[in-house]
């Protein structure tokens, strides 16, 4: 099985990889190091530096980052049914396409347009 081959190869180097199950995946990421950590680090750096991060994903393996995300003044969206950390949820990748969709638009009936002088 999928699940039985990544604990094999994590047992083979158990000091560096852990095996994060999830929906229908099982990961194979180094010790330590979660989708969390590295939002944390990204965060870090430009151009991410001084905004608030909006974590967006399906899996218990999100779940690490959507507890970041609030940490560091931001969110996260659930998509679909389950426990999670994040504070809002959608129903489906549709529904965060419709979503995506209509805050584009509203981003650009609200945009300002800049006039310079000649």
């Amino acid at each position: 099985s999928v699940e039985a081959a990544v604990r094999e190869a994590a047992a083979r180097h158990p000091d560096d990889f852990d095996v994060q199950p999830g929906k229908m995946v099982f990961e194979l990421r180094p010790r330590g190091v979660d989708k969390g950590a590295a939002l944390r680090a990204l965060m870090k750096t430009a151009p991410f530096a001084g905004r608030w991060p909006l974590m967006i994903g399906d899996d218990l393996t999100d779940e690490a980052a959507f507890i970041a995300a609030r940490e560091l003044g931001g969110q996260g969206i659930k998509i679909g049914p389950g426990p999670s950390a994040a504070g809002w949820r959608l129903d489906s990748p549709q529904a965060l396409a419709r979503w995506l969709h209509r805050l584009a638009s509203h981003a650009e009936r609200h945009a300002t347009t800049t006039i310079s002088r000649e």
